[in-house]
């Protein structure tokens, strides 16, 4: 089995989230803002930076495209909306593959579509991979 999740996330010192949302008309699934406590932390630690988040569900899946797919389906019509409020406030944005792989290895290679669409958002492609014991369901 292969738990695949991807968040996608916009950060910078002159973002507003709500604003976002309203520009996209999709709201995060969280936000924050610089200088935000972290909660539940044993010590103080403050937010770095300003962040407007949207996950989405975990597939268990062999293929990223899947959950790619997924990305584009949500974001494609408002792509443009979205490049233009990055690259005008001066954003960075970031998509994150959280792989989660028990016992299989899914396919990695991603759709010429899914990577044109990323660069006209300026985006970053983090892909995190965990080897689970199958044994061994605790979160990552």
């Amino acid at each position: 089995m292969v738990e695949i999740k991807l968040i996608f996330s916009v950060v910078g010192a002159s973002l507003n989230p709500l604003s976002l949302s309203e520009v996209i008309k999709i709201a995060a699934t969280r936000y924050w803002f610089k200088d935000d406590v972290i909660p539940n932390r044993a010590k103080l630690i403050r937010r770095k930076e300003t962040c407007w988040e949207y996950a989405f569900d975990v597939l268990n899946t062999l293929d990223v495209n899947e959950v790619t797919g997924m990305f584009l389906l949500k974001f494609d019509s408002v792509l443009e909306a979205l490049a233009l409020y990055i690259n005008g406030n001066n954003l960075e944005s970031k998509l994150s593959l959280v792989v989660k792989m028990y016992g299989e290895t899914p396919a990695v290679q991603f759709d010429k579509e899914f990577l044109k669409k990323i660069a006209q958002i300026n985006a970053e492609l983090e892909i995190d991979l965990y080897m689970i014991d199958e044994n061994d369901k605790s979160d990552v």
